[in-house]
């Protein structure tokens, strides 16, 4: 009775542990759909819509680039000065500056 009942233990926390994973999984398959499809990932795509609205702040708001950084849900300023240059070749000032000087 004692292992019959250390099984039937162990197969619900088995159970549990599937059902868990079950949503990760459909969200890391719908993913590779989508990768598969566009040619960039979910993320990927989030980044370009994030850095875009970052351009057309920094373009008209005359806030700094932490609020610009902030105002997008960015926590850490390095990472989204990183990721703005990584995706426009120039860091977030710089953009600024470029677009006073045209």
């Amino acid at each position: 009775l004692s292992n019959k009942c250390e099984k039937l233990t162990s197969s619900r926390k088995r159970a549990e542990r599937w059902e868990k994973l079950t949503p990760i999984a459909s969200i890391l398959m719908y993913s590779q759909r989508f990768d598969k499809e566009t040619g960039k990932t979910a993320l990927e795509l989030i980044h370009l819509s994030l850095i875009s609205e970052a351009k057309n702040l920094l373009k008209t708001a005359d806030q700094g680039v932490a609020e610009t950084a902030y105002d997008l849900g960015f926590e850490n300023t390095s990472y989204f000065a990183r990721l703005f240059k990584k995706q426009t070749g120039m860091k977030p000032l710089e953009f600024r500056k470029s677009i006073h000087l045209n």
